[in-house]
């Protein structure tokens, strides 16, 4: 299923990089992380012995494709409505895990802020003045839209996505501006 979906946004928009549709392939750093993991010293530091580092097994991946059409919707609503703090983030030109998908999925989830979370409107969040992203926060449920990034969210944005990260550790807002929209934008 996987691998036909990849075929056919490859056929359908000439693209080969999956993760950023706004990039025509991988970018070149991509290949920079293999390289490093697979040298002698390093393999030989985090314990791995003369196992080589793959950045794509099809062992693995074989073993994962029956998990790849479940859904995690109970456990999402099972971690929310136990307190559990959840953050929910997307990349804005992520074609892997695509924003309006993560709106409808979030959408349907049933927990005991779905109300709530029904009538709140997104906020803008900013990153040193810059518009970053846009933020849904209700009680322990956090959704996060990063502003022109894909699927590689260090990769596109690290400065928004480091911020991200530690609004949602130090359990810091993301903004105070209401941002008036339908839950049916696709920002």
């Amino acid at each position: 299923m996987f691998d036909s979906m990849l075929e056919f946004f490859g056929e359908k928009s000439g693209l080969t990089f999956v993760y950023n549709y706004l990039l025509q392939g991988q970018p070149d750093a991509f290949t920079y992380y293999p390289k490093f993991l697979n040298l002698p010293e390093v393999r030989k530091l985090i314990h791995v012995g003369n196992l080589k580092y793959e950045d794509v097994s099809t062992t693995v991946y074989a073993n994962l494709k029956k998990d790849i059409p479940k859904t995690v919707k109970p456990w999402i609503e099972t971690l929310l409505d136990s307190g559990y703090e959840v953050m929910i983030y997307n990349g804005q030109v992520d074609v892997i895990i695509a924003y309006p998908q993560t709106e409808d999925f979030i959408r349907h989830l049933r927990w005991n802020g779905t109300n709530e979370y029904h009538a709140v409107d997104r906020k803008i969040w900013k990153v040193k003045d810059e518009v970053a992203g846009y933020a849904r926060e209700v009680g322990n449920l956090k959704q996060v839209m990063v502003r022109n990034s894909g699927h590689i969210l260090p990769y596109d944005q690290p400065e928004w996505g480091f911020d991200m990260i530690q609004r949602f550790i130090e359990k810091r807002s993301f903004g105070i501006n209401n941002l008036k929209t339908s839950h049916k934008s696709n920002l």
